[in-house]
């Protein structure tokens, strides 16, 4: 069965973040307390474009979209094989002071 949910154009997004230094205020960490829920999914999504058909791993899905900006019913990032649903991403970005880190 196809999914329904719209796809969104990252396009807008992505121009919004062009040139931007994102380490100029930091020690060479990434700033993900500086960015909002829409560039968070933004890199998620590239993170899977990314791994697409990097290995046997990676080969279950062919297409990667972020869907829906607001309430979504926590999919976030939908990837689909041949136009069928196959994997649906949550994306989710906490504080450090959210998060404890077990040793």
């Amino acid at each position: 069965m196809a999914h329904s949910l719209q796809r969104l154009d990252d396009d807008p997004l992505r121009e919004q973040i062009r040139g931007v230094n994102v380490y100029q205020h930091d020690s060479g960490q990434l700033p993900f307390g500086n960015i909002d829920a829409s560039h968070f999914e933004l890199l998620i999504a590239d993170l899977f474009r990314h791994m697409q058909g990097t290995g046997v791993d990676w080969n279950w899905y062919d297409d990667v979209c972020r869907v829906n900006d607001g309430a979504d019913n926590g999919v976030d990032v939908l990837l689909s094989l041949d136009q069928e649903s196959r994997g649906i991403v949550q994306c989710k970005r906490y504080s450090s002071a959210d998060v404890t880190m077990l040793a």
